[in-house]
């Protein structure tokens, strides 16, 4: 009886450690699993046109100033390629990709009576050397 007993307690035991390991084992996964995907967020902002252009004049990016958000190259961005500094509302949808926001536009609308947006500080370029004053 008493080996009976103990072989009892010991497969009680046993049992109880695979419980505990399987158990344990999903926590391990969570831990390294990848982060969740993002979902888009449909927004309506408000800020500058900011239009850049490489050397040939060719559009390579467009940016919308309210912080910072970097729009989609695509249909919906073609009417903000003519309207550089100019305040405007979008209606758009907001991703994360490569740790960047990114702006897919949806309807540009340009904001009345909102003038231009304040100049980009440039570098300052040599002003010409004045020509002596005739006597």
């Amino acid at each position: 009886m008493k080996k009976i007993t103990a072989l009892f307690i010991c497969s009680l035991f046993i049992s109880a450690l695979v419980l505990a390991q399987d158990a344990a084992a999903p926590a391990a996964d969570t831990k390294t699993a990848a982060a969740p995907k993002l979902i888009p967020l449909e927004l309506r902002k408000t800020g500058y046109v900011n239009v850049i252009k490489d050397a040939s004049g060719k559009v390579t990016a467009i940016k919308l100033v309210v912080t910072s958000y970097d729009i989609e190259m695509d249909e919906g961005s073609k009417p903000l390629e003519e309207m550089d500094g100019q305040k405007v509302r979008v209606n758009c949808t907001l991703s994360h990709t490569g740790g960047k926001r990114i702006l897919t536009i949806k309807n540009v609308e340009p904001v009345a009576g909102s003038g231009v947006a304040p100049a980009a500080a440039a570098p300052a370029a040599a002003k010409p050397a004045a020509a002596p004053a005739a006597k």
